[in-house]
Parts: C-alpha cells; structure tokens; sequence
C-alpha cells in the first residue's frame, strides 16, 4: 500500500489488525483483510491491478521466459530465489527474457542483451 499519513483506508487495516490479527498468516493480514476492507470501502482508496503486480506469481512466464514491457512498472518482483542460476551478472548478459532485460539495466544501465 501507497498512502499519505493519516489515510482512512490505512486507519481500518489497523484497526482490523486489533481484532483479527493472525501472526503467522502474513497473506491474511496484507492482503485477504485489506481486499475486504476494499470491497466494503471502494470510495477509500485507487486500486492499481497491473503496475504493482506485473509478473505475479501466477505469471512468472512473463519474468523468466517472455520479455514484456515493463518500463511503466512501479515494481518488479523479480522472484530471483525461483532460479538462482541465471542471477549473476554475468549469465544475465544473455538471457532474452523480462528477467534478463532487468536485470541488464540494473548492473549494466541497459536493458539490452550483450553478446560480447
């Protein structure tokens, strides 16, 4: 979540964390109360579906075997634990994926594939 100090929206998620907070269910506490918080209070709050979460977990094909434009993106999960033999900057120079272009511009300031 993205908000000024003092936001309605963030006020009721922790006040739903006084009541129902389950300390070893993470997904519950930052997603399932605040999606139902969201349906009951849409007017509170701006959902953003696809510059926060493009890849999910749920498309990983577009990170690991796809290259999609991902120069809008406020953020990349870039799930690197998924397949730590492709996350050195060496092996990044080749890999022709959203993954690879990434990681590219992060250690070479190019998103471009290297072939030298």
């Amino acid at each position: 979540m993205v908000a000024r100090a003092g936001a309605a929206f963030t006020k009721l998620v922790y006040q739903s964390y006084l009541s129902d907070f389950r300390p070893q269910e993470w997904d519950y506490n930052s997603a399932v109360v605040p999606y139902k918080l969201y349906l009951k209070r849409p007017d509170l709050l701006h959902v953003e579906w696809y510059k926060f979460t493009t890849p999910d977990w749920k498309d990983r094909d577009n990170l690991w075997k796809r290259v999609i434009n991902w120069t809008d993106l406020y953020v990349i999960h870039v799930m690197g634990h998924l397949d730590r033999d492709t996350s050195s900057p060496q092996s990044i120079k080749k890999i022709n994926s959203t993954f690879g272009e990434v990681m590219r511009y992060i250690y070479y300031g190019s998103p471009k594939l290297i072939t030298s």
